[in-house]
């Protein structure tokens, strides 16, 4: 349901519904809720600003793609981009910081997006694409 809401975008509706389960986990211990968002990590709705009511809403997330192909491709795409004269390169700054609970790659798409805003979305744009040829490669 809360993706569903999620996806209209309803993001107000998606908060307050995960705020009724949390109460109704507080009152029921054997109960556990697992919630599934169709969120594109590399898109503009992956914000901070748009995702900080969600995050505060959960104990435990975990990323669509489990297996780290989401920070290989970002990794990939700073690489290049530090090449580029026009594009500044803190691949260690990227890595270094991250969000509480997210997973490693999703924290530095948020970090990137906070830092260099003017070309998150160039080198996002790569990154996307460096993941969708990982993900053809194995579905091969």
């Amino acid at each position: 349901m809360v993706g569903l809401l999620w996806s209209k975008p309803n993001f107000s509706a998606a908060i307050r519904l995960e705020h009724l389960f949390n109460r109704l986990l507080s009152q029921e211990t054997l109960l556990r809720i697992f919630c599934y968002y169709p969120i594109d990590v590399f898109g503009s709705d992956f914000d901070s600003g748009i995702l900080d009511p969600l995050l505060c809403t959960h104990t435990h997330l975990l990323s669509g793609a489990g297996d780290g192909k989401i920070e290989k491709a970002l990794m990939s795409a700073i690489q290049e981009t530090a090449e580029l004269p026009h594009l500044p390169h803190r691949t260690s700054e990227l890595v270094n910081r991250k969000w509480a609970t997210l997973p490693r790659g999703e924290s530095m798409i948020l970090r990137l997006k906070l830092r260099d805003p003017d070309y998150a979305d160039e080198i996002l744009d790569r990154a996307r694409d460096h993941y969708q040829s990982s993900r053809n490669v194995n579905a091969h």
